[in-house]
């Protein structure tokens, strides 16, 4: 990996999932959730997605089927919560890790990390049709998402240099050599919980995402990144200081950031990218919240999903083209 030293990174850290009690359930259920992304990746996966709940939202706790038969979107929109499926996912997957937790607490905490992770990985992620349809194809493989909720920039930071993707990246089948298909994308957004938990600035939260960003380039040589800009958030509803106008001045601070790397760093400048068009489309004509896609004015609904798939998938293609010139 090439010297970030000069980045002037942010410590990385672990954390606890503020919400699961108790504090050391929460901590466990943290490095479970890391542990499971990690082993997604498989011998053909050329795309990662890394972030927050945003992007942990690809996946659903249930089958899509299955939410589809219980009308659970419909049933969980007349809930009084802020995030209507984030809630329900949050419910599910404390139910279900808290009982792994209790029965192998007594081995210790690597047992219990690692039965956590399985439980995530073979009963509780279900990617959603958008993300089948536009994403990753046929292959399943070929495209996975690895969000954890409430990561912040400094989380993902931590999960990158502690392997997270590193599956991903020397992912070769000793089986099937001939199935192997290098990583070459990974699209990055990360930054809104910056704002909301009120520990970073809009400045501070842009260039701790830049860094984040060449970071992964310099980690993994060559993998075209692309830096996701926020989508809309406000404090209407809830009680955040992930607003618009932070957002806003996020989004705008980014360009700012990432062509400061770009003059640094001739690898950044090849392999880094801005995607800043894609996040308007969540945003009504005085760039408040679209609420019927975004009902909490932060997290996506189905609609929504659906729209950033097939807004997402030619940035995709297009950094796929760029690392094919690159590395014929």
């Amino acid at each position: 990996m090439a010297n970030t030293q000069w980045l002037e990174l942010e410590e990385p850290e672990p954390r606890g999932m503020e919400w699961f009690t108790p504090s050391a359930f929460g901590r466990d259920s943290w490095m479970a959730n890391h542990l499971a992304n990690r082993a997604k990746a498989g011998p053909s996966t050329e795309v990662v997605l890394v972030g927050d709940s945003i992007t942990d939202a690809w996946g659903l706790t249930l089958p899509p089927a299955l939410c589809d038969a219980v009308k659970l979107e419909q049933r969980t929109n007349a809930l009084k919560t802020n995030n209507h499926m984030g809630y329900v996912k949050g419910v599910l997957m404390q139910i279900g890790l808290i009982w792994v937790w209790i029965g192998t607490y007594a081995f210790g905490s690597s047992v219990r990390i690692n039965a956590m992770a399985w439980l995530l990985r073979a009963a509780m992620d279900f990617p959603r049709r958008s993300f089948m349809r536009s994403m990753s194809g046929p292959d399943p493989m070929s495209c996975v998402s690895m969000g954890i909720m409430g990561d912040r920039t400094r989380h993902l930071l931590w999960r990158v240099m502690s392997g997270e993707l590193d599956l991903a990246w020397a992912n070769v089948d000793k089986l099937s050599p001939q199935s192997f298909k290098p990583l070459k994308v990974v699209v990055m957004l990360i930054g809104v919980n910056n704002l909301g938990y009120k520990e970073y600035s809009p400045e501070e939260t842009a260039r701790h995402i830049a860094n984040c960003a060449a970071v992964i380039a310099m980690r993994y040589e060559g993998v075209q990144v692309l830096i996701h800009q926020l989508l809309p958030a406000d404090n209407t509803i809830t009680s955040t200081r992930a607003n618009r106008a932070s957002v806003a001045k996020v989004n705008k601070t980014l360009v700012e950031q990432l062509s400061r790397l770009c003059k640094e760093s001739e690898l950044i400048e090849s392999n880094v990218h801005l995607v800043d068009d894609v996040a308007p489309l969540f945003a009504n004509k005085d760039g408040s919240c679209n609420l019927t896609l975004l009902p909490d004015e932060l997290h996506l609904n189905e609609a929504g999903y659906d729209i950033w798939a097939t807004a997402l998938a030619p940035h995709i293609a297009a950094a796929k083209g760029r690392w094919e010139a690159l590395n014929s």
